[in-house]
């Protein structure tokens, strides 16, 4: 997955767009903190990048928020991508 985020970053700057990196988990901030501070940072998009349980968490955290969710499926299953027909590999 390392080789995912160069990708991610490439593309927000080929379309102008200010992107910034903020990984939670373990040893890291929390993801609601981590969440939260982009909130109050004004991010007009969140990208949940991991498995199903990180789209959940993700999702749980910003409903209500009005704020967007893109998904980048990194986990082993990705069973809601799948679901929803949301590509596997990156283009």
């Amino acid at each position: 997955h390392q080789g995912v985020l160069p990708q991610v970053e490439h593309y927000a700057r080929q379309h102008k767009w200010e992107l910034q990196v903020l990984r939670c988990g373990r040893g890291l901030p929390s993801p609601a903190v981590a969440l939260n501070e982009a909130l109050d940072q004004g991010a007009d998009v969140v990208i949940a990048a991991g498995g199903d349980g990180t789209l959940h968490h993700t999702a749980a955290l910003l409903a209500h928020s009005g704020v967007p969710m893109a998904v980048l499926p990194l986990g082993t299953g990705n069973g809601i991508a799948r679901h929803y027909g949301i590509p596997l590999q990156l283009q």
